[in-house]
């Protein structure tokens, strides 16, 4: 259950960032925002 719930906090993380990118993809830079979803995704676990 535990993993459960480290599973959806990822997915829901990760769902919240593409949001942000859909809304403001033209004043974003992939890679940086790339990099910082990934530091987000480490910092979750």
């Amino acid at each position: 259950m535990f993993v459960f719930g480290e599973i959806l906090k990822v997915v829901l993380s990760l769902l919240s960032m593409l949001a942000v990118f859909a809304i403001w993809h033209q004043s974003l830079v992939f890679v940086p925002f790339l990099m910082g979803l990934l530091g987000v995704s480490h910092l979750v676990f």
